[in-house]
């Protein structure tokens, strides 16, 4: 009977030491999952920080896009202003309180 209680005692110890490693083990697979999980969050906080910048960024293209487009019509807009500052007044009409009237060109 001394001998069965002996080895009672001795697998109590043996599954006690593997109850204490397997507690050890889940402890440090615990402690990876949480920085795991960290590193996710990290993650997808850059991710939305890149797609952020990505959209802020197809949208300076698509503006600098527009501007181009837009650069050849605003040049000739500002090309036909400087022509008509250009102009004899006479012939823009602009000041109509000058006339050739009575006026004879003698050669």
């Amino acid at each position: 009977m001394h001998w069965l209680e002996d080895e009672v005692s001795k697998l109590r110890k043996g599954v006690n030491i593997q109850l204490i490693q397997l507690q050890e083990e889940n402890s440090q697979l615990q402690q990876q999952l949480s920085d795991a999980q960290k590193k996710l969050q990290q993650a997808h906080r850059e991710l939305n920080d890149c797609a952020n910048e990505n959209s802020t960024l197809r949208n300076r293209v698509k503006n600098l896009q527009l501007q181009i487009n837009l650069l050849p019509q605003q040049m000739m807009h500002h090309a036909q202003q400087l022509l008509g500052m250009f102009q004899p007044a006479w012939g823009r009409g602009t000041m109509p309180h000058q006339s050739n009237e009575g006026h004879t060109m003698s050669w």
